[in-house]
């Protein structure tokens, strides 16, 4: 077990155990399929995250017992129980509150600060960053080798008011039920560079939730526009194309007959017509002519 970063420590270990995690499996650089289970232990000084690699071992690390280890692994972030392990329960070991409190944090850190897509990609590499936006693309889900194991990756775009960026999705996040026109909080997320290329890349830590899209005001430019049905068609500056129900327009233009509308907002396009827009993700909610 001892490997680079981690060392065996023959002193005993006497602590209690603070929080657990539900028993998780991974695949070991044999490629082989193993359970582990991730717990937090402390002292009265100190608390460290405890891996127990050993099944037969799982039963003593119940939160709230306390239990003597010897010859665990020492590890850069923590321990890890092995077979070679050895745990002797024991009396209660007295853990201060703040210790405990600290303790549940280093199990279930808070979410990394919610960042814009611009902040994000200007963030330091391998910073942990939170975003918010809407996914504009996706790929379809490929499968790749990593240590010899096939998993599953797919990369959608996410975009917001500053920016848009590539996002990977590994293992059972690629199988995600989000699609683009979803508003969604990615948390936990990592900055990644390559080829110079910068892009997210999700984590063990990463949650990813649909969420209500926030009103979003911009004002276009419009040098033309026309009514086609039930709809309102403007062409903007960029040479880009908006498109919103006609009755939107009729309640900004109340004083305008709706068969006029058309010829009316010609005349304003006078070198252009600006529109204050209020969207929702890609629908606008109202306007307002300038």
């Amino acid at each position: 077990m001892a490997q680079k970063g981690q060392i065996p420590y023959t002193k005993s270990v006497k602590a209690k155990v603070i929080d657990t995690d539900p028993e998780h499996s991974y695949t070991n650089e044999r490629n082989e399929s193993r359970i582990l289970k991730n717990c937090v232990i402390a002292d009265e000084g100190k608390a460290v995250l405890c891996v127990v690699y050993d099944q037969t071992k799982f039963p003593r690390f119940r939160e709230g017992s306390s239990v003597i280890l010897r010859n665990v692994i020492k590890k850069p972030d923590g321990v890890a129980v092995t077979s070679n392990t050895k745990v002797f329960p024991c009396a209660e070991v007295s853990v201060p509150e703040h210790i405990v409190n600290q303790a549940k944090n280093l199990l279930h850190p808070p979410p990394a600060p919610t960042k814009t897509v611009s902040e994000a990609l200007n963030s330091p590499p391998k910073e942990r960053v939170s975003i918010k936006g809407t996914i504009t693309q996706e790929e379809a889900t490929r499968q790749v080798f990593v240590r010899e194991e096939s998993v599953n990756v797919k990369n959608i775009y996410i975009e917001d008011a500053t920016s848009k960026c590539k996002v990977a999705l590994w293992r059972s996040f690629a199988e995600k039920d989000i699609r683009p026109g979803d508003y969604v909080h990615i948390t936990d997320v990592v900055i990644n560079t390559f080829r110079n290329e910068v892009s997210l890349t999700t984590t063990s830590k990463t949650k990813i939730t649909k969420t209500d899209c926030p009103p979003e005001v911009k004002v276009k430019h419009a040098v033309s526009g026309c009514v086609d049905g039930e709809n309102m068609t403007f062409l903007l500056e960029d040479d880009t194309i908006l498109t919103m129900p006609l009755e939107l327009v009729e309640v900004a233009l109340p004083n305008v007959e709706k068969e006029e509308i058309e010829s009316y907002v010609i005349s304003r396009c006078n070198p252009m017509l600006s529109i204050r827009c209020t969207s929702k993700g890609s629908t606008v909610i109202s306007i307002e002519f300038l």
